[in-house]
């Protein structure tokens, strides 16, 4: 059987290829962010993913210590409405994701775990939100124009927790 490919378009408007089974961390795959996602992906979506993986990781790794059971990575605006997503919802962006784990244990204090210890390096990462069935993060997105900058960081210094 063929991978499944997915498709974008970069900065030059070539046409980009990739895997959807492609590691992005080491317990994260990149169709994990993709599951209701039918639209075409912007060079900044791949970006915004593979930066809230890196928070996911570090979550799962230092916080957690079980596996991350992600719910809802990028939407299209069709989907979002279905789920009665706000207009300006981060997973729009590919900015926010939706997760929980198994059993959903302590949940109210790795909440507070994460919302306090999440590394000041992860300058991107803005808050984290406490759902009955999972958490939300959200990080700053990127998007297309950041992408042509050099300094992409510049302007995501402060750090936002609700």
């Amino acid at each position: 059987l063929k991978r499944l490919q997915s498709t974008t378009m970069d900065n030059n408007s070539r046409l980009l290829l990739f895997d959807l089974d492609t590691r992005i961390q080491t317990n994260f795959q990149l169709k994990e962010f993709l599951k209701f996602y039918e639209g075409q992906l912007q060079p900044s979506h791949l970006v915004n993913i593979c930066r809230i993986a890196a928070v996911l990781q570090w979550i799962r790794d230092h916080i957690i210590h079980d596996k991350i059971l992600i719910h809802s990575g990028i939407r299209t605006i069709a989907h979002n409405l279905e789920v009665g997503g706000s207009d300006t919802s981060d997973h729009l962006t590919a900015s926010g994701v939706d997760f929980s784990w198994p059993f959903m244990r302590n949940k109210p204090v790795l909440y507070e775990q994460i919302k306090t210890q999440t590394p000041k390096e992860f300058t991107y990462f803005k808050y984290v939100l406490l759902y009955k069935g999972h958490l939300h993060i959200s990080i700053r997105p990127i998007n297309n124009l950041d992408l042509t900058s050099n300094d992409t960081n510049h302007q995501h210094q402060k750090r936002v927790n609700p």
